[in-house]
């Protein structure tokens, strides 16, 4: 069995805008799209208040839900 790799803690800012346009690309199946936002990302300082992407989909009432 592999370790896994060590991912850093960083952390981003994600604007609605940014949520909007991540969905739009999801629903249209544009992969790349969602590839190049997120691999285009800039990590910012510790000071700012920051919020998860999941809490931010659950502030704004998006639920995963499993379709077993």
């Amino acid at each position: 069995m592999k370790k896994p790799k060590k991912i850093p803690e960083h952390k981003f800012i994600i604007t609605e805008r940014d949520i909007i346009e991540l969905l739009t690309a999801l629903s249209n199946d544009d992969v790349d799209f969602v590839m190049d936002f997120f691999e285009d990302l800039e990590p910012i300082g510790e000071d700012n208040q920051t919020y998860t992407l999941e809490q931010i989909l659950a502030n704004a009432g998006i639920v995963r839900t499993s379709n077993e």
